[in-house]
């Protein structure tokens, strides 16, 4: 089918009042427009994927593959790629299969902010399916009014569960994040471990060293796993004692000034190396070390000092504290651990610490 006639049939879909009057110009401009208003539908959900990181569009198939999980036992047959990709997977949907599906995952044991997150997604979907035409305006209005849980009626619903013998947290992720203590922080900017293997690699034998610069980014710079292993070596200039750092959560690219151990981490790390380019983390294989494997190594060290579920994150929630607790302006804090508001300084303060510390009034 040719250009004109596809347009011709999408006019012909989409009942239009002419004026009595025909235009001296014909009806080509408003033909091509329509069709051009249905293939921008048609592109809503591709052009939104591509706006998305890999992550954010991981977290959104994993709710989809939710969703459809839930479909299936009631006897509906959608596949997440489907409703991934394609807006007519989502004609029919209602208000009342999001009531559903939200009560479905209290009832399957999901943690309340998973739940929202995942009901988040699903509304955000019913917007492009909305845009793409396979949703109405009303049905949107009224999913959009269904939200999640939050502060007192999701502890409500949390202790509602656990009288009922529901699992309050169904996720592989921690129930609460790992306290570091001072001294243990210190520790593990310098806690190191060999492999025992018969025959040592080139590999090994910078373990001292690369674990001790590790540490100091974590624990002294609150960079993510992702950041730090994205880092290279010429990223870092030890004569002014500077690291400059894509920061991908916020598009933005910082310096960082390097802290005491850190610096001299680096600057024995990249001696050691004898590299001047390139990755600054390399795995066993020799290419740039994923985040799995800094994640192994951290949780190997926080062994070693006595915390046997450390992780990356724990680091950057003790740095905040830390940073917190000797009195860093909460700008500061927001710009050295790279967030887009204060907010989450805010939350941090807010759980540490003397809740009056610093209030001053008339006794």
């Amino acid at each position: 089918m040719d250009d004109e006639s596809t347009a011709l049939t999408i006019v012909q879909e989409i009942p239009i009042t002419l004026k009595s009057a025909r235009s001296r110009y014909g009806d080509d401009l408003m033909v091509g427009g329509l069709a051009a208003d249905h293939a921008s539908r048609s592109d809503a959900f591709s052009e939104y994927h591509a706006e998305q990181s890999d992550n954010t569009r991981a977290a959104q198939l994993d709710a989809l593959k939710c969703f459809s999980t839930y479909l299936a036992q009631a006897g509906i047959q959608r596949q997440a790629e489907d409703l991934y990709h394609d807006a007519e997977a989502w004609r029919g949907m209602s208000v009342g299969l999001l009531k559903g599906f939200r009560k479905w995952l209290l009832e399957q044991g999901f943690a309340i902010g998973t739940l929202n997150q995942r009901l988040s997604i699903l509304r955000q979907y019913c917007r492009l399916a909305n845009a793409a035409g396979t949703i109405s305006d009303e049905v949107l209005e009224l999913v959009l009014a269904v939200k999640g849980y939050g502060g007192k009626t999701g502890r409500n619903l949390d202790n509602d569960r656990a009288r009922r013998s529901v699992p309050t947290r169904r996720s592989t992720k921690k129930d609460a994040p790992t306290p570091v203590s001072k001294a243990q922080a210190l520790r593990l900017k310098t806690e190191t471990t060999r492999p025992k293997r018969p025959r040592r690699r080139t590999h090994d034998l910078l373990l001292e060293a690369r674990d001790a610069l590790m540490m100091g980014l974590f624990i002294e710079h609150a960079f993510r796993v992702s950041e730090v292993v994205g880092l290279d070596i010429e990223d870092f200039d030890l004569e002014q004692g500077l690291v400059t750092i894509y920061r991908e959560k916020t598009d933005e690219t910082q310096t960082h000034r390097l802290k005491k151990h850190t610096l001299l981490a680096a600057s024995h790390y990249l001696a050691e190396c004898g590299a001047s380019n390139g990755p600054l983390f390399l795995g066993y294989q020799g290419r740039r070390i994923t985040r799995y494997g800094l994640y192994d190594r951290v949780h190997v060290l926080g062994q070693q000092v006595g915390l046997p579920k450390l992780s990356p994150h724990d680091l950057r929630h003790y740095w905040t504290y830390d940073a917190l607790g000797n009195a860093t302006p909460m700008d500061r804090v927001q710009s050295g651990g790279n967030w887009k508001s204060p907010t989450m300084v805010l939350k941090y303060a807010r759980r540490g610490g003397i809740a009056n510390e610093g209030v001053i009034i008339t006794e």
